[in-house]
């Protein structure tokens, strides 16, 4: 009976499918821009390695989030715009759209530990004005 038991085990790890990097970044990512929407440090670093932890502490992080939301807001979408391989790092490109901004670029670099990934970096960089407003009339002119 105890056999038949581990037998059993044993077959259902084994129908475990793989989750892939990507699937891993897409988590990942997506945990870490909630986190910074609700202003939730433990949130948006649950998925850093120890280096990208001790590189962006709480207090690191509140000052890069409330200047990052008076120039972009919050996070609203995103979509994988590529995947590149760096040495061992896994880099999955995103193109954003923020509340005040759309088509950023967000590079997040992940670093295998073991079985897992854990991101060891993150970038953005800017796009364009999320308002289909024409833009203000700065020339002066009449």
């Amino acid at each position: 009976m105890a056999v038949l038991l581990l037998l059993s085990a044993c077959s259902f790890e084994e129908e475990k499918a793989p989750v892939s990097v990507l699937d891993r970044s897409d988590l990942f990512t997506q945990v870490m821009l909630e986190g910074y929407n609700e202003r939730d440090y433990l949130k948006f670093s649950r998925h850093f390695d120890s280096s990208l932890k001790g590189d962006l502490p709480e207090p690191a992080f509140f000052a890069f989030r409330d200047t990052m939301i008076k120039l972009l807001g919050r996070f609203v979408a995103k979509e994988v715009d590529h995947v590149e391989q760096d040495g061992s790092y896994r880099v999955v490109y995103y193109r954003m759209r923020f509340e005040h901004e759309t088509g950023s670029l967000f590079k997040v670099v992940l670093q295998p530990y073991w079985d897992d990934h854990l991101i060891s970096g993150f970038e953005f960089a800017g796009g364009q004005p999320a308002s289909s407003d024409p833009p203000d009339d700065v020339s002066g002119s009449p």
